[in-house]
């Protein structure tokens, strides 16, 4: 089991706060999982799955799950709020996919 993790950052208006984004693979049923956005997770999974598909990557037949930490009210916000998040999830997916040579995310704030 490969397990990765990263920092976003969530800006809503004047205020930022700090995100924890962890995720991991392993050989369960082949997919990917983006936990802690509610619905609005399954269209970020199309568009990343789009984005391998075009670059003419293909995705390793593993489990991929990519959790979202602290990230309170995912409800009550728009789409342009979790825009802030698309970068690092995609930096953390690609690495456990091994598409990046990056190893350690864990000391990276990507915004």
């Amino acid at each position: 089991m490969l397990t990765s993790s990263t920092f976003g950052i969530h800006l809503r208006g004047s205020s930022c706060s700090k995100i924890n984004i962890f995720g991991y693979s392993n050989n369960g049923l082949p997919g990917i999982e983006i936990l802690g956005l509610g619905r609005k997770g399954r269209p970020l999974k199309e568009k990343f799955i789009y984005l391998f598909r075009s670059q003419r990557r293909s995705i390793p037949l593993k489990r991929f799950v990519i959790v979202i930490e602290g990230y309170e009210s995912s409800k009550k916000c728009q789409w342009d709020n979790f825009r802030w998040l698309e970068l690092p999830i995609y930096l953390l997916l690609c690495s456990l996919c091994k598409f990046i040579p990056i190893q350690r995310l864990d000391n990276c704030l990507a915004v």
